[in-house]
């Protein structure tokens, strides 16, 4: 009886710090009305997360009745009482992202910082530039509760490195160096992993029963999301459709993938700015041509609602998308009509590393919120700032932002 009591007292704990995290500022009713508890829980949980520091007091924010009555006050959700990290190392450059303990964005982390290579495995100058970023927002280590890594590369459950392109970290738990690194709990993942669950709980994907994420490249990895969740399979391979023998005779762009990216970008840019840009006609047409095969096995396998297009080059996704659509239902032919929706990224660039802070949320609700079980926020990155990645503001400037 006592251990269900228990687990009955965290679970509308857990419901109470939800509603005034995401409310921002609330009375009592409005915190009960919003956890669907009644007033005395949601008061009892209060007052342990006002004396845990949690929760606050508005006192400039009371409310008094129509007749004059006994004021309602209002408590206040301590959102920068601590931060939370999502870093991004798929690329050629890392991508941090720090947010609130509401998954509101504090700080980007300095632009042109290279990412982790074989040549240059290690992680030091990636606490270094986490650092560099909590310095950004105002705070340090002691603020940090939780990181969330995306790699490129297959990763087990628990982070060990099942393959990679750095290929020192094969068979190592990066999840357990990490939280050794910067002494809070860490999850590793593989970055399509968790910028389709980024796009499934806040972008393109959101509401979609089925979708699939595909890189945008010549060749084509995916995952596949049923209900908002990314399906791992049994090796956490599913989606890997680059990786089939069938598609190896298509050419790929030459040297190093930053490299490579470039010299796709340039054409892709001018043909946005001039539709009838020859060469940029010719690069869109071959990446069209080498997606299609692949793009059209998941549609057939998945019937997806929507397709995205993610990765380096999700950005040029409104010009491969109509292309892409047609050219898979013609590669398609007996299918029937597969009317398929495909899409950029809502995200774009900064899906991985929103992926990632979302799993540090999902995955270690105890450490951010001393309670186990809160549900995730909705993690906000401030994306108008695009890749300049200025400093932020600092923090104590966003504490009474919205919820």
């Amino acid at each position: 009886m006592a251990s269900s009591d228990g687990k009955r007292v965290n679970g509308s704990r857990a419901l109470c710090v939800a509603a005034i995290r995401d409310l921002g500022r609330a009375t009592v009713a409005e915190t009960a009305a919003r956890a669907r508890l009644s007033r005395p829980t949601v008061e009892a949980a209060l007052a342990d997360l006002t004396a845990e520091g949690l929760v606050e007091t508005a006192a400039d924010q009371v409310q008094h009745g129509e007749a004059g009555g006994r004021p309602a006050r209002q408590s206040r959700f301590r959102a920068e009482t601590g931060v939370v990290v999502g870093v991004d190392l798929s690329g050629a450059e890392m991508r941090v992202l720090l947010t609130d303990l509401a998954g509101r964005t504090v700080a980007l982390g300095p632009s042109g910082r290279p990412s982790c290579t074989d040549a240059a495995p290690e992680l030091g100058p990636v606490v270094a530039v986490i650092e560099e970023t909590l310095a950004r927002a105002g705070c340090g280590r002691a603020d940090l509760r939780a990181a969330g890594i995306g790699v490129a590369g297959l990763v087990s459950r628990d982070g060990e490195i099942l393959t990679s392109p750095v290929g020192s970290w094969v068979g190592t738990n990066l999840a357990a160096r990490f939280t050794d690194l910067l002494g809070v709990p860490a999850a590793v993942d593989n970055d399509l992993s968790l910028a389709a669950a980024a796009e499934s709980r806040f972008g393109a994907l959101e509401g979609a029963g089925t979708g699939v994420y595909a890189l945008t490249w010549h060749h084509v990895s995916a995952r596949i999301t049923v209900d908002g969740a990314v399906l791992r399979g049994r090796h956490s391979s599913a989606g890997e459709v680059g990786l089939l023998r069938s598609f190896s005779d298509i050419e790929v762009p030459a040297g190093p993938l930053n490299e490579s990216i470039a010299r796709i970008s340039r054409p892709l840019e001018r043909l946005l700015a001039d539709p009838s840009d020859a060469e940029g006609i010719r690069t869109q047409e071959a990446l069209v041509s080498a997606m299609t095969p692949a793009i059209a096995a998941l549609v057939l396998a998945v019937d997806p609602d929507v397709v995205v297009l993610g990765g380096e080059l999700a950005r040029y996704g409104q010009l491969l998308g109509p292309d892409l659509a047609a050219a898979v239902g013609e590669f398609a032919q007996g299918a029937g009509e597969l009317d398929v929706v495909i899409t950029p990224a809502s995200l774009g660039r900064d899906g991985v590393s929103v992926g990632a802070a979302h799993r540090a949320f999902e995955d270690f609700s105890t450490a951010i919120y001393g309670t186990d079980g809160v549900a995730p926020p909705r993690v906000r990155p401030d994306l108008s700032r695009g890749d300049d990645r200025s400093p932020a503001v600092p923090r104590l400037a966003l504490l009474d932002g919205g919820g």
